[in-house]
Order: structure tokens, then sequence, then C-alpha cells
């Protein structure tokens, strides 16, 4: 696949071939310097956690202290899946495969290419140009520089490619479509 954009480095996709046939390979991580940003976020609220346990500690302080905890759980895996998974995208059997996959993990959904309109670049510009901590858990198939319209839903795909990339990645899917996709 002929790679090009405005940065190559950070879109680090590929495609793999298996029995079922080709497969868009993609890792969700947009930036380090969200991760970054978020861990240091945490590890500045870990310091400073000793100001709460100065006096002898009540409810307050350990409800506080749960609440903090379970907030480091729920951001470091976050941060870990967002890190570690790879998003798909494959045609198959007349239907546009979209799935993350974490180590044996793995989740798809199926879209009807007959039910598939208006794929191209998200129209949500200002969210496609941040950069943000997408996790498959609770932003699969919502995020993306990819969209489309299926029943009536936007679905996004392609959460760490730019414009330039994303525009590729539309150009992958109606090569491989065995009937015109209706682009943008």
């Amino acid at each position: 696949m002929d790679l090009l954009g405005p940065d190559f480095a950070k879109a680090r996709y590929w495609t793999e071939f298996d029995e079922q046939g080709e497969r868009l390979v993609m890792p969700i991580r947009r930036s380090w310097k969200v991760v970054g940003g978020t861990l240091a976020g945490f590890g500045f609220m870990i310091v400073k956690m000793h100001a709460l346990f100065e006096h002898e500690p009540g409810w307050f302080e350990y409800t506080a202290f749960a609440g903090l905890i379970g907030g480091a759980l729920y951001l470091v895996l976050i941060i870990l899946t967002s890190l570690l998974t790879r998003e798909t995208i494959q045609i198959r059997n007349g239907e546009l495969v979209h799935g993350w996959r974490l180590f044996g993990l793995k989740r798809e959904k199926r879209y009807r290419l007959a039910e598939v309109f208006d794929l191209g670049i998200s129209n949500d510009e200002q969210a496609a140009s941040l950069e943000k901590l997408v996790s498959p858990l609770k932003d699969f198939g919502k995020a993306g520089v990819v969209s489309f319209d299926f029943r009536g839903e936007t679905v996004g795909m392609g959460a760490g490619l730019d414009e330039a990339h994303g525009q590729q990645v539309i150009e992958w899917i109606a090569r491989r479509a065995p009937r015109g996709v209706l682009t943008r």
C-alpha cells in the first residue's frame, strides 16, 4: 500500500493478509503527548495526596482517596488500551468489517456495503483536529477521521489518522468494495 501524506511517521499503518483476505491495521493512539499529559496529571494528583492525610483521616478523606484510586485505574486502563489496541478494517463477503484487536481479544462490527453511504472525511473538523485519548472500550465506532452513514447513524473510524491518511483509507475501501461505495 502506498502510504503517503504530510507525516508518514505518525501514520504507522499497514496491511495484513490471511485466509479471510486483506486487512488494514492501524494503531488508535493519536499522540504520545496526550498519554504523557494524562500520566503527568495523575502523578501530580498522587504527589498532592499527602495533603489529605496531614491529620487523622475521616470518611471524606477515605472517599476522596477511593475516588482517586478508581479514577487512576480507569485512566491506566484507557491508556493501556489506547497504546496497545489496533483498529482493523476489512472488506469481506459484501460487508465492511470494522474492529479492534488487543492481544487475543477482538471486537468487530459488520456493515453491509449496500447500506454504507456518504463515506468521507469526518464533518466534525474541530473534533478531528483535536488530539484526544481514544479508548476502544467507549469510543469504538464513534471517534475517527473517516466517517460514513449506516442506517441513519454516523460511524467513525481511523481515530489515529490525519486527513491525508484518512483519504487513503477511503480510497482503500472504495477499491476493494465489490460495488461502488458512495463517497463524499
